[in-house]
């Protein structure tokens, strides 16, 4: 066992904390999302619970202000609304959504590489108790018509994100009861074909 003290903590690098996130096969949690839009006198908030299963996709279920139901792969997005009407984007047919999207899949699977790849790193901290930070810039289109920042922070996986556009709106979204790398159950597999 190290002294604290005596020993000097691997330097946090985004490779460092691509490892650390990498841990993490699979993600459930329930989330509060709060968007703040300059045309809205109060925030819009949303709730529900996400499941992400590394390398296959994400769902993402709203449950209310109304219900949707996403599921995220790399080759489309298909999202069920209320009353059964079902949408499929792809990249080709909505390149921002599928941006967006992917964005997303990268950021709660940890994948440094997407990151490297479409932000440079603007900020990158050790918090204390395990905690870290991390804030990104989009570096070209659609991401970076859509962001002017991207903040996300957590511990062993992702807790919270935080996207500022250009136009000065804010969407946070916070991840609360988090169940790291159990088998995904029969809904999960069957929604992402596994």
């Amino acid at each position: 066992m190290c002294n604290p003290l005596l020993c000097r903590a691997e330097e946090l690098t985004l490779e460092s904390l691509s490892r650390r996130l990498s841990g993490v096969r699979t993600l459930t949690a329930d989330f509060t999302q709060n968007r703040r839009l300059r045309a809205a006198a109060r925030p819009l908030v949303s709730r529900g619970r996400v499941a992400v299963v590394q390398g296959a996709g994400v769902l993402w279920d709203q449950a209310s202000p109304f219900v949707t139901r996403t599921t995220v792969t790399r080759q489309k997005i298909t999202i069920e609304l209320e009353g059964g009407r079902t949408e499929v984007v792809t990249s080709k047919s909505n390149p921002r959504a599928f941006a967006f999207a992917s964005l997303m899949q990268s950021v709660l699977s940890g994948d440094a590489s997407a990151f490297k790849s479409q932000f440079d790193v603007k900020n990158l901290k050790e918090r204390p108790g395990g905690r870290w930070e991390l804030s990104l810039a989009a570096r070209a289109e659609p991401l970076s018509r859509m962001f002017s920042l991207v903040r996300i922070s957590g511990r062993e996986a992702v807790e919270s994100l935080e996207l500022r556009s250009a136009a000065k709106e804010v969407t946070r979204i916070d991840f609360r009861s988090l169940v790291l790398n159990e088998a995904p159950d029969e809904t999960v597999r069957r929604r992402l074909g596994l």
